[in-house]
């Protein structure tokens, strides 16, 4: 979601200097009046800025999808400033430390709200582009962040030309506006055309290190440059851990190993999801098309009767193509997994039972075709 706001409660706040929670509940004291409190007159219109920033745990280059996962206060680094206020549940006080937060799969992905303000609408703009600029939440979450900072140098920002389907025709430009500032070193660069050439890049590469029990996507395909061999063979891998973190968030490259006797070509690309106890669970295998996987990182809400009857009794159980196997929780919205086609359910994945989360690539069931059940029969 694009999340910049004009109009809300906290900007009112902000151009009016009025908190209105406090006035809110100082009128129900006995001493408090619309006069005491300087209600009773219009107040004088508003010279001022604001722009809310709505910083939330979703990847936009995945459909703006859930990014659950561990944000340590060690990484937590936060705006601040004159004309910048942060709302955020993201905090730690004396009497309750708090070392790490978690960003679940049950409730809204919004993480914190950053409240700009300014005497006008360049500054309030270059304040924002500052704000996100400075903010970081480590490694393991992703955010929203490229995108809010994409539509504050979008030239469609500066001259008011927004309207409510802008996102979904100007994403890729958004992306790449946001990427390449964060991305850049040094101070923040005006940048005048979303066709810009400018080139900004980051000389170290990634700007995604790797952290124990990343889950990753592998796949890999021969060397010769041609596709006769077929569709490149997926692998899912995670790590266990770590003795020197300095790796990207895409490696492409050559590799000469024991798997195969020449050279294979391989592209290794850090999964969205939020990495969970992979020894609690097994990966489906993307090449096996008995296997149904997680398509996404969940919660196990609800099991098809077939799943619950094998895991309890170890028979294998009828299911119809289309059918409901799982239902996964994700931000208060059920997402369904449906058999792929009229089978048995072999077995259900280790780990897997309601009230689990399960990541991303794990296996929920095993189903065999009806016809190669009764062939080996």
């Amino acid at each position: 979601m694009l999340s910049i706001q004009f109009i809300t409660e906290v900007t009112l706040e902000e151009v009016n200097n009025v908190d209105l929670v406090r006035t809110q509940l100082l009128l129900f004291t006995p001493s408090a009046t619309l006069e005491t409190l300087d209600l009773v007159n219009p107040r004088p219109f508003p010279r001022a800025h604001a722009i809310q920033l709505r910083l939330t745990a979703e990847d936009p280059t995945k459909g703006f999808q859930l990014s659950p996962g561990t944000i340590d206060s060690a990484n937590l680094i936060w705006p601040a400033g004159n004309g910048i206020r942060v709302d955020t549940w993201l905090t730690s006080t004396p009497r309750i430390p708090l070392r790490s937060w978690t960003v679940g799969t049950d409730l809204d992905s919004l993480l914190a709200k950053i409240i700009v303000r300014g005497s006008s609408y360049d500054e309030i703009t270059a304040k924002g582009i500052r704000s996100v600029r400075e903010l970081s939440l480590g490694e393991t979450v992703k955010t929203n962040a490229t995108v809010l900072l994409g539509a504050l140098l979008h030239p469609d920002w500066k001259s008011n030309a927004i309207d409510t389907l802008w996102l979904e025709r100007n994403l890729d430009q958004i992306l790449d506006l946001g990427k390449r500032l964060l991305d850049a070193q040094g101070p923040a660069l005006e940048i005048s055309s979303p066709t810009a050439t400018t080139a900004i890049s980051n000389p170290t590469g990634g700007g995604i290190r790797l952290q124990p029990g990343s889950l990753f996507n592998l796949s890999f395909s021969p060397n010769d440059g041609t596709s006769s061999s077929g569709p490149p063979v997926k692998h899912t891998v995670t790590l266990s851990s770590i003795g020197q973190n300095a790796f990207p968030e895409t490696l492409t490259g050559t590799l000469q190993t024991s798997i195969l006797p020449t050279p294979i070509r391989f592209s290794l690309s850090q999964s969205t999801s939020a990495a969970v106890a992979s020894d609690a669970f097994e990966f489906a295998n993307p090449n096996d098309r008995n296997h149904v996987g997680t398509p996404l990182t969940g919660k196990v809400v609800e099991l098809h009767s077939a799943l619950m009857a094998v895991a309890a009794e170890g028979v294998p159980q009828p299911v119809q193509k289309g059918e409901t196997l799982v239902v996964l929780s994700v931000m208060k919205m059920e997402n369904v997994v449906s058999a792929p086609f009229d089978g048995f359910v072999q077995r259900v994945g280790k780990g897997v039972r309601v009230g689990v989360v399960v990541g991303e690539g794990m296996l929920l069931c095993v189903v065999e075709r009806r016809g190669e059940m009764a062939s080996r029969l």
